[in-house]
C-alpha cells in the first residue's frame, strides 16, 4: 500500500513518531502503515534534548538513510520549517526525498522550529505558501506526499486556522493538512472544525494532555500523528533496566 492509499482510507490514520531504525522497525512490525520520523524524537534520541532545532538537515537525512536501509516501509519525515527560507526548503526537501522519505511535513513556524508551546513563533502565511510551493517543486516522485502543518492556532485563532486550511486545500498546496500546538483551551474549537474540514492533528504525548488517544480517535480528525510516545517509553525502559542492574550489583 502506498502512502497516498493509506491516507485515502476512510478511517482515521494513526502515525507513530520514530527516531531511528530500531523504533521504525518496531512500528512496522506492529502493523502500522507508516511512521513519522520527526525532529523531536530524533533529537531526544541522538542528543538527549527536547529541542528539534538542534539537528541539521544533513544529520536528519543521514539518520533517515539508516532507517531506509532495511526496507520500503513508508516514512514521513519532519522537515520542520524548511530549515530556512524558500530556497533552503527546496534543497532540504529534495535531499530528504532522495534519502527515502515517502512524505514530507513542513510547518509554519520561523526557523528553527520549536516543540515548547511558549516558544512557537509563526511566519507570514504568504511565506509559508511559498515554502509549500518550493517543497512541492523539489519532488522527483509524484507519489511523494506533502503535509502542511499549521502550528499557530494560538496566534491566528480558530477562524484564522480555518481560513488557512481552506486556502491550502483549495489551491492544492499540500496533499494533507495537519494541525499542531493546540492547547487544552483551543482543543474544543479545533475539534469542532472537523465537522466541516478534513485535517489531521499532531500530538506530542509528553506535552499535550488535553485528551486520551481513544478520545482523539473519536473526534473526527482524519489522521493522528503522535510524537514523543516511543522515545519516552524507551527512556522509561532504559531507566528500569539500569535500576535492575544496579540492584543486582548491590546484592
Amino acid at each position: 500500500m502506498t502512502l497516498k492509499e493509506v491516507f485515502d482510507q476512510k478511517s482515521v490514520t494513526t502515525v507513530i513518531g520514530t527516531m531511528d531504525a530500531q523504533s521504525t522497525n518496531t512500528v512496522e512490525k506492529n502493523g502500522f502503515n507508516a511512521a513519522y520520523f520527526n525532529g523531536y524524537d530524533v533529537v531526544r534520541a541522538q542528543l538527549g534534548a527536547t529541542n528539534e532545532g538542534l539537528i541539521s538537515p544533513s544529520e536528519l537525512s543521514a539518520e533517515l538513510r539508516h532507517v531506509k536501509e532495511h526496507g520500503n516501509f513508508p516514512v514521513i519525515v519532519d522537515a520542520q520549517s524548511g530549515f530556512g527560507n524558500q530556497l533552503t526548503t527546496y534543497y532540504v526537501v529534495q535531499d530528504l526525498e532522495r534519502s527515502g522519505a515517502a512524505g514530507i511535513v513542513l510547518n509554519d513556524q520561523i526557523f528553527p522550529a520549536h516543540t515548547a508551546q511558549n516558544e512557537v513563533t509563526m511566519i507570514e502565511f504568504s511565506d509559508f505558501v511559498a515554502k509549500l510551493k518550493a517543497g512541492r517543486a523539489a519532488f522527483d516522485d509524484e507519489e511523494t506526499m506533502l503535509f502542511a502543518e499549521l502550528d499557530g492556532v494560538q496566534e491566528y485563532g480558530a477562524d484564522g486556522l480555518r481560513k488557512r486550511i481552506q486556502y491550502i486545500q483549495q489551491n492544492q498546496l499540500a496533499d494533507f493538512v495537519l494541525v499542531g500546538h493546540v492547547t487544552p483551551d483551543q482543543f474544543a474549537a479545533v475539534a469542532d472544525m472537523t465537522k466541516n474540514e478534513s485535517f489531521g492533528l499532531v500530538v506530542n504525548t509528553v506535552r499535550d494532555q488535553f485528551a486520551s488517544a481513544e478520545d482523539l480517535a473519536d473526534q473526527g480528525f482524519s489522521a493522528l500523528f503522535y510524537t514523543g510516545v516511543l522515545s519516552a517509553a524507551r527512556q522509561s525502559a532504559e531507566e528500569q533496566a539500569a535500576q535492575q542492574f544496579l540492584t543486582k550489583a548491590e546484592v
